[in-house]
């Protein structure tokens, strides 16, 4: 790592006046990467590598940054990734460059192929959604239990469907209520398991400020104690209940809960994690912020009224909520330099 990289603050203080305009496209793209980079991942694992030939920008899976016990499937792996190439999307609008997704299926690592050109044509609503890269923050603080007027709504409305995925939308009782029981029982499930309890205390981090990845420990809802206390109490106690009810309450409590739909196959998780992030920047610029509950992956086969319930079709891949905050203040989560990430 360079001497003075702050993971915390220098990768989200990009500037929109260092951008190379007169440069090859190769130096281009690299900038436009360093955006993709402030996606939101599960555990911020930030499990992607891009690398650049010619004037592809080619994006894989990290296979270093699985989670073999909590994402065997590479489920929500592929939904951070998808967020990933929207916010690439989105500066590529910004600065006038089209930029045309190619899913890669059968890839081992390789999952999409992001075509760039000066001279195709630019998605504007794209790039309105530019000043939300460097203003999201994912907030798990509590949200005001305040409802979106018709207005913002609407703006919302825009950013629910695309190809393979679709998202709705839950602002009133009873779907929120059922849907933070199942918060809650899903947390409840899943710390049970000492592997699972073992893998989340492996991306936990003292939150000093010189972490590249992973979440503050006082930031995970695992207890209030120190980062030692934390992380000793999570890996010998099953603490589920305490800390199911902790994310129940905060599910409960905000403008709306959000579900992105899709199949279960590569290209169409990559479908959902961008729309997912389109909607998470959307909410950004009304002043909103998310925060993600995570599902465990039989979800899909929990009993069938939950799927009636949420009225859709498609699996439910995540659980997402958006509110407006009530402190001000939400530090930014690091990120990794582009140097570790990115082959040119």
């Amino acid at each position: 790592m360079s001497a003075g990289f702050q993971p915390h603050v220098h990768p989200w203080s990009l500037d929109a006046r260092d951008y190379p305009a007169d440069a090859a496209l190769e130096s281009r793209a690299a900038f436009l990467v360093r955006y993709a980079l402030l996606a939101p991942s599960y555990l911020n694992a930030q499990p992607w590598k891009f690398a650049i030939e010619g004037d592809e920008v080619l994006v894989s899976r990290d296979p270093l940054r699985r989670l073999p016990v909590a994402d065997p499937a590479d489920r929500e792996l592929l939904l951070g990734v998808g967020a990933a190439l929207t916010n690439l999307r989105v500066a590529a609008a910004r600065f006038g460059l089209a930029a045309t997704v190619r899913a890669e299926p059968e890839g081992v690592d390789l999952v999409a192929r992001v075509r760039l050109s000066p001279t195709g044509p630019i998605e504007r609503a794209l790039a309105d959604l530019f000043p939300s890269l460097t203003a999201r923050r994912t907030d798990r603080g509590e949200l005001r239990d305040e409802p979106l007027g018709d207005a913002q709504q609407r703006i919302l409305a825009r950013a629910t469907a695309c190809d393979r995925a679709h998202l709705r939308l839950f602002t009133v009782d009873p779907p929120k209520a059922a849907l933070a029981q199942l918060i809650y029982e899903s947390t409840v499930e899943r710390m049970a398991d000492r592997r699972y309890r073992d893998e989340r205390v492996g991306w936990l981090r003292p939150g000093d400020g010189g972490e590249t990845d992973g979440m503050a420990s006082d930031k995970a809802g695992l207890g209030s104690g120190g980062f030692r206390t934390t992380t000793w109490v999570t890996r010998n106690f099953n603490i589920g209940e305490t800390a199911g009810m902790r994310l129940a309450k905060l599910a409960r409590a905000n403008a709306a809960l959000v579900v992105p739909f899709s199949g279960d196959d590569a290209a169409s998780l990559l479908d959902a994690g961008q729309l997912m992030e389109r909607f998470v920047l959307t909410a950004t610029g009304l002043g909103m912020r998310c925060s993600f509950f995570s599902l465990p992956p039989n979800v899909a086969r929990r009993p069938s009224e939950i799927l009636d319930l949420m009225s859709a079709d498609g699996i439910p891949q995540v659980i997402f909520r958006a509110g407006y905050p009530k402190a001000r203040a939400c530090r930014p989560t690091p990120r990794r330099p582009l140097r570790d990430v990115l082959v040119v």
